[in-house]
């Protein structure tokens, strides 16, 4: 990332921890710093994750919010039509300038929730408004309302353009949200792409903790209750290169990443491995993305990749024109740590307000 941005990237870190802030030291141009949650002293994201970004219109935004909403949060095809109905009529009634928010979202469930209990329906139907209450509680009224309960002019395309290097950092957040609001600010920048043209500058996403963000749908039974067979994650991995969006991914677990991140990688770069079990085949999901079949010649490459020395890694480059240029190679890599970043620092290290 740092060397991308030397190179005339724009670099934006999806930061699941407190790690990327140390760039702010080192990398050059405008830089920008955003915690997701709250801390005092540090520059907060105040968003509302349904305002469509630049570009993009709202019936477009709403399916890809309350998609990833039901996903993420693992609720079913009825709350995904009590939330569609909800939302739809929250947005006919904005006026453009103004949107809807989650805490909206939540008091107009509500409200439906409380007149459905006075006509005495039945306890399923009840349970429905509850699980959809319960997911938006933290916007409508716990940790998250004043950072993305309530509407807001902030674009996340705006921040990113205006910016050489942005760190989103939600190490202080719940990991159970991170999914949500991360991956919206990613589809953000992709559909603004999308309807809007390519970035002239290229823009480097780099996503740490993938599996638990860029995840497998398949293997969530609210995809299937839905029938959802493709989500936004794995739309920007085909399709991100000719927006010119780009995207490095970083993964403890590479079984449970998205299976078209995996089926777009250009290049792959392998540290030592250790888990191989049936649920995580981690190991042999990386021996097929290196070009070789684990189940040949007595698993060489998997005994391999689990007894890599630290720094050491098995890379290959995908994107070639000649074939014996797409075999592994072994790959030493220099230690790189900048120094830490404390809270009281980060003002004086990001960029002024344009």
């Amino acid at each position: 990332a740092y060397q991308a941005s030397r190179k005339g990237f724009k670099v934006v870190v999806i930061d699941w921890k407190y790690e990327w802030r140390r760039l702010l030291r080192v990398v050059g141009g405008r830089k920008a710093f955003y915690a997701l949650y709250q801390r005092e002293g540090l520059p907060v994201l105040k968003w509302n994750p349904l305002r469509p970004p630049r570009g993009v219109h709202w019936r477009e935004w709403m399916r890809v919010v309350l998609e990833w909403f039901v996903l993420t949060y693992g609720l079913g095809s009825r709350s995904l039509a009590v939330m569609r109905k909800h939302l739809w009529r929250l947005y006919a009634e904005s006026s453009g300038r103004t949107y809807p928010s989650l805490r909206d979202l939540y008091e107009s469930i509500k409200e439906e929730r409380e007149v459905a209990a006075k006509a005495r329906v039945s306890f399923d139907k009840l349970d429905i408004y509850d699980k959809i209450l319960d997911r938006l509680w933290p916007f409508a009224e716990g940790d998250l309302k004043d950072l993305f309960g309530e509407d807001s002019e902030t674009d996340i395309v705006d921040i990113v353009l205006g910016s050489d290097f942005v760190d989103f950092e939600a190490g202080g957040m719940t990991d159970t949200d991170k999914p949500f609001i991360l991956s919206l600010i990613v589809f953000a920048l992709y559909y603004h792409a999308k309807y809007s043209g390519p970035y002239a500058q290229p823009i480097l996403i780099v996503v740490e903790e993938a599996h638990q963000v860029a995840f497998n749908i398949r293997e969530k039974y609210s995809a299937e209750a839905v029938n959802l067979t493709e989500d936004a994650w794995g739309k920007l991995a085909a399709e991100g290169r000719a927006y010119n969006l780009y995207g490095v991914f970083i993964v403890q677990y590479p079984s449970r990443l998205n299976p078209m991140v995996l089926a777009n990688l250009m290049s792959v770069m392998a540290f030592r491995l250790n888990l191989q079990t049936q649920r995580d085949p981690d190991v042999y999901t990386v021996v097929r993305q290196l070009g070789k079949d684990p189940e040949r010649f007595g698993n060489e490459y998997a005994r391999f990749l689990e007894r890599l020395p630290v720094g050491y890694a098995a890379a290959v480059k995908k994107r070639v024109k000649e074939f014996f240029k797409a075999e592994p190679v072994l790959v030493k890599f220099d230690y790189f740590e900048p120094p830490e970043v404390r809270n009281e620092e980060i003002a004086t290290l990001v960029s002024a307000e344009p």
